[in-house]
């Protein structure tokens, strides 16, 4: 097995902060869920900013597309949430991540022992999970300990 990255091994220590001393983390993956209406919040504020910036004077096309390009990305963000899940020695935790920096902030729940994680899709970037009723999507790096995770080895 290769070295961990110095992101993993903050990411872990994030972990292990939240768990009890006798308990310790094996595997973790970052995940992430978007809120159902994502893309009406997010296409409504690029659209609101360009008719503000058009409002307000700015006569460029290219500088109303970029600030409505970012008023888009913003609300992207902001309707994004951010996920841990780790394996442990007393079975998986889900966390809350920080929007910026891959890191746990919080314990949310511990999932049963049974809880079934079952691939829904996947395209070149991302791969969708099915995780106790909620779909998650994670980036292809964290693709292959999830598969460990949801196969037990």
């Amino acid at each position: 097995m290769s070295k961990p990255s110095i992101r993993q091994t903050i990411l872990v220590r994030s972990v292990q902060r939240l768990l009890s001393a006798d308990e310790q983390v094996s595997r973790v993956v970052v995940m992430f869920t978007r809120h159902r209406w994502f893309v009406p919040y997010s296409v409504l504020a690029g659209f609101a900013l360009f008719v503000v910036a058009s409002a307000s004077g700015i006569t460029s096309i290219t500088n109303r597309l970029v600030l409505a390009a970012c008023g888009l990305a913003i609300a992207g963000m902001a309707t994004t949430n951010y996920w841990v899940l780790a394996e442990t020695n007393n079975g998986l935790a889900l966390c809350r991540s920080s929007r910026v920096r891959q890191y746990a902030k919080s314990l949310v729940r511990r999932l049963p022992a049974d809880t079934d994680l079952t691939m829904v899709g996947s395209t070149v970037i991302t791969s969708d999970w099915r995780i106790d009723g909620v779909m998650y999507t994670l980036t292809k790096r964290w693709e292959a300990p999830m598969r460990q995770l949801s196969t037990g080895s």
